[in-house]
């Protein structure tokens, strides 16, 4: 039950960040975002994944990442036509020490 709470958060953390950046990268000819101008001149966008089954398994035929974080993932780098580099973690709180390392950031 736990998990399937924390699955269901990091989800829902995924969608909101996935939405609001989103927002700014329409919204990035009209408000001239240091940010998004970032993005799109690195032409790439790196993304912590944890591995957890339904958020984000590693296919073991082919090495591919996929699921609902994948998913995600590849929304956020074809709206501003960015290349997506997945930084996979064997567990959502390793993405979050990731994160802190600056393994993995958007527009770096």
């Amino acid at each position: 039950m736990r998990r399937t709470a924390l699955m269901l958060a990091l989800t829902l953390a995924l969608g909101i960040a996935v939405e609001i950046i989103g927002q700014q990268i329409a919204n990035a000819q009209q408000l001239s975002d240091a940010r998004v101008a970032d993005l799109i001149r690195a032409g790439r966008v790196r993304v912590g994944l944890g591995l957890v089954p339904t958020f984000a398994v590693k296919d073991p035929a082919t090495g591919e990442l996929r699921g609902v974080a994948m998913d995600l993932a590849r929304a956020l780098a074809a709206r501003p036509g960015v290349e997506l580099l997945p930084v996979e973690y064997p567990s959502p709180p390793s993405v979050l020490e990731g994160l802190k390392s600056a393994a993995w950031m958007w527009g770096f």
